[in-house]
């Protein structure tokens, strides 16, 4: 059971398609779009900056609540780490698909590389939990922490909202001269698909780059 399905919260955009998120972002509040960004805050962003374009949200807002809640997910997992020390990787780390010895490495880069190695977490699709728990278990400062995070995230949520904004003006011009909105719809999910793609293939590489320097 996730964090919004213990508080009764429909939460399809776990598992769910883009279209299944826009959905859910369309039929929620702040307060509750606000939840989901800390657990999935990129879709979230990127479907509720869509959403702003069909005048739902305000989309100064959505940003606030984007970098919020993105900090407050990475705080979360952080102070998990600070407070269980690597007991934590120890017990429930091949939950996660990874061992204490690669978890020790991590945390012998993080000490002495930690902005690289923070945004080589951050931008890797397969530890950014694990590494965020190391993070804290290295005692590493808040403030620093916070402001590593902050300058990550400032850029990666401004991209996810230009991606979701610019595909809903897109879409909002193509249902003009489309009549059918499902082609129109399939049309924006394919260009989405290839920005998450392309986003992913660049987002490896400059992890991968990160831990090499």
């Amino acid at each position: 059971m996730n964090f919004l399905s213990f508080l009764g919260v429909s939460a399809p955009f776990v598992s769910g398609t883009f279209e299944t998120v826009l959905q859910w972002v369309l039929h929620n509040g702040y307060p509750i779009i606000f939840l989901g960004m800390i657990i999935e805050g990129p879709t979230i962003i990127a479907a509720a900056s869509f959403a702003t374009t069909m005048g739902y949200f305000n989309l100064w807002i959505i940003f606030l609540l984007g970098i919020f809640g993105d900090i407050v997910g990475d705080f979360l997992w952080y102070t998990v780490g600070y407070f269980g020390r690597i007991t934590v990787i120890k017990r429930f780390g091949h939950f996660f698909g990874v061992s204490e010895e690669r978890m020790e490495k991590l945390r012998i880069l993080l000490e002495k590389h930690p902005g690289k190695i923070i945004a080589a977490i951050k931008l890797s699709p397969l530890v950014p939990v694990p590494g965020l728990i190391v993070a804290g278990s290295s005692h590493m400062s808040p403030k620093k922490f916070a402001t590593i995070i902050t300058i990550i995230i400032l850029p990666k949520t401004i991209l996810f909202m230009a991606l979701g904004y610019f595909f809903g003006k897109i879409y909002n011009t193509i249902i003009g001269y489309v009549n059918d909105g499902i082609y129109a719809i399939g049309i924006i999910l394919i260009m989405g698909y290839l920005a998450h793609y392309i986003y992913k293939k660049a987002a490896g590489k400059i992890s991968k780059n990160l831990e090499k320097n």
